[in-house]
């Protein structure tokens, strides 16, 4: 599994693989959270359905409305998810607000 990929409000997860079957995980329910740099939920446990006929792609769209914070502040992106076998997943990461969208990563 790579990491997150953040464009604008898109969160991306890509490349979800399992090394023990050797195969990309396609199966999963995946989620995300975003919290602010107190802990505040911004967005809590929205679905990231899987990209139809990808490798282990999956995808969601934060909102315009949900408030994210104001340009420079740092809130984290958490994804969760269980896969078809049972197996779980987590993968966190920092990144900042610009233009009042999430942006790069640190």
């Amino acid at each position: 599994m790579s990491f997150l990929d953040l464009n604008d409000n898109c969160v991306t997860l890509t490349g979800l693989y399992n090394k023990i079957s050797a195969s990309y995980v396609n199966d999963a329910t995946v989620t995300v959270t975003i919290t602010d740099s107190s802990g505040g939920a911004l967005v809590t446990a929205q679905a990231m359905p899987y990209v139809a006929a990808s490798d282990g792609i999956y995808q969601t769209v934060i909102a315009s409305t949900d408030v994210l914070g104001d340009d420079g502040d740092k809130v984290t992106v958490e994804v969760n998810g269980t896969a078809g076998d049972g197996s779980v997943f987590q993968a966190i990461e920092s990144v900042y607000i610009y233009n009042r969208k999430l942006k790069g990563t640190s």
